[in-house]
């Protein structure tokens, strides 16, 4: 189809040494057409927005089901990045 649905699910882990000041952020589902998160051909496809804090050792999981861009096509890796934009000091 076109544009196609996709699911992705992902684990979200506060690993640092508290909560943090900020509550909310996004997470974005991100396509890579070498396989490598970070250099510039990634492209990101879809977004969701984060309410509520994490406690140190805290997780959420969380699954969505979204449209790909019409004529979106080709081999790519699908990553998450949570907190895309930076809104939680780190």
């Amino acid at each position: 189809g076109d544009p196609v649905s996709v699911t992705v699910s992902w684990k979200v882990t506060n690993q640092g040494n508290g909560a943090g000041l900020t509550s909310t952020w996004t997470d974005a589902v991100v396509a890579s057409a070498d396989g490598i998160a970070g250099n510039g051909d990634d492209r990101v496809v879809a977004r969701f927005a984060h309410t509520g804090g994490l406690a140190v050792g805290e997780s959420y999981i969380r699954t969505e089901t979204f449209l790909l861009p019409a004529r979106f096509e080709g081999r790519y890796t699908l990553f998450v990045r949570s907190d895309v934009d930076g809104e939680v000091f780190e």
